[in-house]
């Protein structure tokens, strides 16, 4: 069972390596991350765990190692419904924020167009007049719709071109030097 003291080791861990991400110091975070985890792991304070949690995804996606921060982030979104809302709100709207683009940086869109939706309807129980919050969301919202568009557009063409490859192989007429 962990003590007072551990919890309060949790939340400086957490601040710490807050800090180190923000000052860009990597290594040091990367010491503090296996205590966090860790400890994490055996607190019973939901709380803390949804903020050890949220800060190890960022660790990792700082790092650019994709499935164990969005393992993380999922571990940490999963647990929304079970912690304090009103104390962690802030937090709860930016693990939201940054999951959605760390799923749009690896092209998982359906992913990431999921958790808006779900950030949305916490967002309209919980925080209704939160006009930066929602303003966010939608921006992120929209930045999804935009690279689906590309994508459709760059598949588009590229099948036509493919079809027009294909109708030029096989045409008879086609030049003897090919």
């Amino acid at each position: 069972m962990i003590m007072q003291k551990d919890l309060n080791q949790i939340s400086s861990i957490i601040e710490a390596v807050k800090k180190q991400l923000t000052n860009g110091d990597i290594r040091t975070a990367k010491e503090w991350i296996a205590q966090l985890e860790a400890l994490s792991q055996n607190t019973l304070d939901v709380n803390l765990q949804f903020q050890a949690y949220v800060t190890i995804a960022k660790y990792y996606r700082r790092i650019r190692n994709y499935d164990e921060s969005a393992g993380r982030f999922r571990k940490a979104l999963n647990m929304v419904s079970a912690i304090d809302q009103k104390e962690l709100a802030k937090v709860i709207i930016d693990a939201h924020l940054v999951y959605i683009t760390l799923e749009t940086e690896y092209n998982q869109l359906k992913k990431a167009r999921t958790t808006v939706a779900k950030l949305l309807d916490w967002l309209d129980k919980n925080r209704p007049d939160d006009h930066l919050a929602y303003g966010l969301t939608y921006r992120s919202l929209g930045n999804i719709f935009l690279l689906m568009m590309i994508f459709k557009a760059v598949s588009n063409k590229w099948k036509r071109h493919w079809l027009i490859f294909i109708k030029f192989i096989r045409s008879p007429t086609r030049s003897p030097l090919m």
